[in-house]
């Protein structure tokens, strides 16, 4: 039969291990993009000049991120990720407020969002 304190105590390590390494409820305000777009060309991966790479992009399969105006990017999680971020791709190169869940995977930050709607 297993301790009482011992039990307790593994329950608590388990939980600890299904936590993500970083996790909070926020909002993030910036410009949607596709990510590979945005990596691979900075500045001239966003806006409405580059639009139509990024539907393109998008239609693809490539990830959807969130770059704020410090420069942070943000990948979109979860279930708005669903069908090639098919509900976001009309969002594209607009400024957007998220709120969500957010955490890293590797050194990426993420966002689990719950919902995405142009910032007004």
């Amino acid at each position: 039969m297993m301790c009482p304190k011992r039990v307790v105590f593994v329950a608590l390590l388990l939980v600890g291990l299904t936590m993500p390494a970083w996790a909070e409820t926020t909002t993030v305000k910036g410009e949607l993009v596709t990510v590979m777009c945005y990596t691979k060309n900075g500045d001239k991966g966003r806006g409405d000049a580059h639009l139509s790479c990024a539907q393109k992009c998008a239609k693809e399969g490539y990830p959807l991120a969130i770059v704020t105006d410090d420069g942070a990017l943000y990948k979109i999680t979860g279930t708005l990720s669903a069908d090639k971020y098919d509900q976001l791709q009309p969002l594209l190169a607009k400024t957007v407020v998220a709120t969500g869940t957010t955490g890293l995977e590797g050194k990426l930050k993420t966002i689990d969002a719950s919902s995405v709607v142009e910032a007004k």
